[in-house]
């Protein structure tokens, strides 16, 4: 029998039946969220022609943030999410991010991680194209 999901599935909006996108997650941070979610989840490897209802995407940097939400939303059902993943201040380093989440929301969207969810229901996300 599965487990139960978590908290964190439940925080993050994850459903039985959901179509959900992990892009280039640290595996950490993949094994919690796969491993607290409920039973009939649907993974997907690659964003192809499917519509999601979830996509987790980790940014690395800020150039060009604007255009990467604009082609993620194109792959959202209507009333899909996407979340934008970013390690807090004290462990950026260690993955690589060298932009603040300020910059991050300047940019492109108006535990140890913070997130943003941007529903594609709600008003479009701008931001400066780098």
């Amino acid at each position: 029998m599965p487990a139960a999901p978590t908290e964190l599935a439940r925080k993050l909006g994850i459903k039985p039946g959901m179509r959900v996108i992990l892009l280039d997650p640290p595996a950490q941070a993949a094994t919690a969220i796969r491993a607290g979610a409920p039973a009939g989840v649907v993974w997907k490897r690659s964003l192809g022609k499917t519509r999601f209802d979830l996509i987790f995407f980790w940014p690395a940097k800020t150039a060009g943030l604007s255009r990467v939400f604009a082609r993620l939303q194109k792959s959202l059902v209507p009333d899909g999410a996407i979340w934008a993943v970013m390690p807090k201040k004290a462990f950026a380093a260690g993955r690589g991010v060298a932009f603040s989440w300020e910059e991050m929301q300047a940019e492109g969207c108006s535990g140890n991680w913070s997130t943003t969810r941007s529903p594609r229901s709600r008003r479009p996300i701008t931001g400066r194209a780098s």
